[in-house]
């Protein structure tokens, strides 16, 4: 009986993942005719005119892509995250990626990509930027040293970057926003702020073909007048720090412009699906990151601005790789991750229970206790040591759940619970 359970959990996330990329089980368009994630249009780039980490080389010609295998790769891909085999799974992620982010368009075949926010502001103002951050020059060491020029926002000049129709609800008068009969007044010292990371084990991002870990949880949170902000960090072929070093360039972002967004600067949190999880627990937890800007790559005031953050939420997360190390092939180079030495070197230095950097940073720990995809024990256990640690922890287990269920069975125990923290 327990196999049929297991096999009927495992066809309904196959189910899920071909509902989140349908990409990767139908035709797909040219790149000609690229789609867009949900409210594209209201995106706001968070890097200057350089972004660190990118070039003109062809992402294809670093990837191990099956070409044929559009049909299969998403039940494929379910299977190599789970597997303690790792041999094949560094081409199934290559593939992965391709037909569910690259393809389709919602990512460049180059490594050109341009790093996004898309803002859900709690009062649905249009947001327009105010300012364009000053260039900086740096010492070897870090530190600041001038202001040397005027630092352009390439493909988002702050005059014409109007989120004009980012309004959570028409109906909005007076800084209350209406949406479902449900009234919610915003303070106007500026609401909190929270910077929602989307799932896809870093071969994809769920926010690319539908609301699921993006725009579902920016709007609950906007009826309780916390203000949203979705994040397109890059991943796959990119490998870390970059996808570390886009949030934290958007914490950094949202602080800069705070009184823009009309949000505190002091009251930013992150919440993190899966994988976006995973991002937003190394972010806290492992501040040795903070450090691996790129050298010789041009920086302006926004790298300034504190990246501290408030709260942290991780929805079913990827706490350690012990129980899914074929992720590694989406974050490190391949050949380090075949290799069974370098293989648990980088399992170690990222597993969250080795690096508590930020104790006073409180968090919510949400969980399926039948999740078949990350095995629950290894958010267990870093719950259990990071409250021996004295971290500030809320366990938030759900019996009998599986990997990605939806936000509803959790919003509002996070959002009582993220008040609790912030007021």
């Amino acid at each position: 009986m327990k196999y049929y359970v297991r096999l009927t959990a495992f066809l309904v996330l196959c189910l899920v993942l071909i509902n989140v990329f349908p990409a990767a089980a139908t035709e797909i368009t040219e790149v000609s005719n690229a789609k867009k994630a949900t409210d594209y249009e209201k995106h706001i780039d968070i890097w200057g005119e350089d972004v660190p980490g990118n070039c003109s080389d062809n992402k294809l010609s670093r990837m191990n892509i099956d070409m044929g295998a559009q049909s299969t790769v998403a039940a494929e891909f379910s299977e190599a995250i789970a597997a303690e085999d790792i041999v094949e799974a560094e081409r199934v992620i290559d593939t992965m990626t391709y037909f569910s982010e690259i393809k389709p368009g919602y990512e460049s075949d180059k490594f050109d990509d341009r790093p996004y926010l898309i803002p859900y502001p709690a009062d649905g103002r249009s947001v327009s930027l105010s300012k364009i951050p000053s260039k900086v020059e740096y010492f070897d060491n870090g530190h600041k040293r001038r202001i040397i020029s005027i630092n352009n926002i390439s493909r988002n000049n702050v005059s014409t970057n109007n989120v004009s129709t980012n309004n959570v609800s028409t109906n909005s008068v007076s800084g209350d926003i209406v949406s479902d009969n449900k009234s919610v007044s915003v303070d106007e010292s500026g609401t909190s702020a929270v910077i929602i990371l989307s799932g896809g084990a870093y071969a994809y991002k769920s926010m690319d073909g539908s609301d699921f870990e993006s725009k579902d949880i920016a709007l609950a949170l906007n009826k309780a007048g916390i203000s949203a902000f979705v994040l397109h960090y890059r991943s796959n072929p990119y490998e870390y720090p970059y996808p570390w070093l886009d949030l934290q360039r958007a914490v950094r972002h949202l602080r800069f412009y705070a009184e823009d967004y009309g949000i505190d600067p002091d009251s930013i949190s992150l919440i993190g699906c899966s994988a976006g999880a995973n991002l937003a627990g190394v972010y806290t937890n492992m501040r040795g990151w903070r450090r691996s800007f790129p050298e010789n790559c041009l920086r302006d005031e926004i790298d300034l601005v504190s990246d501290e953050i408030a709260t942290l939420a991780l929805i079913y997360p990827v706490t350690t790789f012990e129980y899914n190390s074929s992720m590694l092939f989406a974050l490190f180079p391949a050949d380090l991750v075949r290799d069974e030495y370098e293989r648990e070197k980088l399992m170690w230095k990222v597993d969250f229970s080795n690096n508590f950097r930020s104790p006073e940073v409180p968090q919510f720990v949400c969980y399926g206790t039948e999740d078949r995809l990350v095995d629950c024990t290894g958010t267990e256990d870093y719950v259990y040591e990071a409250e021996d640690m004295g971290i500030d922890v809320e366990e938030y287990p759900l019996e009998g759940a599986d990997h990605s269920f939806r936000s509803e069975n959790y919003i509002e125990g996070y959002i009582n619970w993220l008040n609790r923290k912030l007021n």
